[in-house]
């Protein structure tokens, strides 16, 4: 979700963006996956389960918490799949923006320090 987002973001800094074939394409993306965030993590499937997970234990122990910020993001991917529906390039920045926020909150929480080191390897 991540590589969409930012594929939008550096699709809308040309001086022609491709909406068909980058932006819209990106967008649908986001706003198709959002919704499963809640399932990726389900109960059990944290570090008791043995599989090696960036996740941090406090998705499953601040389950509310976590829920509020999927639900957060599910409907930022709303207002920029609308933004990017209009073709509107100010709003749908502003919405990219929205939604980089929505996905670094819950990442602050809930995503170990230990992805970042790994991804830059």
């Amino acid at each position: 979700m991540g590589t969409a987002l930012k594929q939008v973001d550096d699709e809308l800094k040309k001086r022609s963006p491709d909406w068909e074939n980058v932006i819209l394409l990106n967008v649908q993306v986001l706003h198709e996956r959002s919704p499963f965030l809640l399932k990726w993590f389900p109960k059990g499937s944290g570090p008791e389960s043995g599989v090696k997970t960036y996740a941090l234990p406090a998705i499953w122990q601040k389950a509310g918490d976590f829920a509020k910020h999927a639900k957060d993001m599910e409907a930022a991917s709303v207002k920029l799949s609308q933004a990017a529906a209009k073709r509107d390039a100010g709003e749908l920045k502003a919405q990219v923006i929205v939604m980089g926020k929505s996905c670094k909150a819950c990442h602050d929480d809930y995503r170990s320090p230990e992805y970042e080191k790994d991804a830059e390897q």
